[in-house]
C-alpha cells in the first residue's frame, strides 16, 4: 500500500488531493498516472469538489490502464445526488461490464436500487442476489 493509498483510508482527503498532484505534475507520462488520477478523483469527490473529481475519473477512463471500473462507479455516484437516472445506468452498466473490480458490489447494489425505483424488481433482486455473492466471496 503506498502513501496516498493510506492517506483515503484515513480520510486524509486534502492531503491526499495535494500529493497526487505533485505526483500527476512531477510524473505524468508515469505508469501509475491512471491510479493517482483515481485516487484524486475520489479524493475530490469527497471534499465535494465535483468538477474536478469528474476530470480526474475522465482522466483514468481515458488512460485506460487501471481503475476504469472503479471510475465508472464513481461517476454513475456523482449523478445519485441529481437523482440523474440515465446517466447513473449509463454509468453503472459501464462499471459492471467491468467487473470484476474494487466497487462491483457496490455497483450492483446501485444498479439494483435503481431498477427497483423503476418498479424492474425481478431485476433488482437478481442484482442484489449477485451482490450479496460478491460481499460473501470476500468474507471467505
Amino acid at each position: 500500500m503506498c502513501i496516498r493509498d493510506s492517506l483515503f483510508l484515513e480520510g486524509r482527503y486534502d492531503l491526499l488531493i495535494e500529493s497526487t498532484n505533485k505526483f500527476l505534475w512531477l510524473y505524468s507520462k508515469d505508469f501509475r498516472s491512471s491510479d493517482m488520477a483515481f485516487l484524486k478523483g475520489i479524493g475530490c469527490y469527497l471534499t465535494k469538489k465535483f468538477d474536478n473529481a469528474k476530470e480526474m475519473f475522465n482522466k483514468t477512463i481515458s488512460l485506460n490502464v487501471n481503475r476504469v471500473g472503479e471510475s465508472y462507479y464513481w461517476k454513475a455516484r456523482m449523478f445519485v445526488e441529481d437523482l440523474n437516472y440515465d446517466s447513473i445506468q449509463f454509468y453503472i452498466d459501464k462499471s459492471i461490464e467491468l467487473s470484476p473490480h474494487q466497487y462491483s458490489d457496490y455497483a450492483l447494489y446501485l444498479s439494483g436500487w435503481l431498477n427497483e425505483f423503476r418498479n424492474k424488481n425481478d431485476t433488482a433482486a437478481a442484482l442484489y442476489r449477485v451482490c450479496l455473492l460478491y460481499t460473501s466471496d470476500a468474507a471467505d
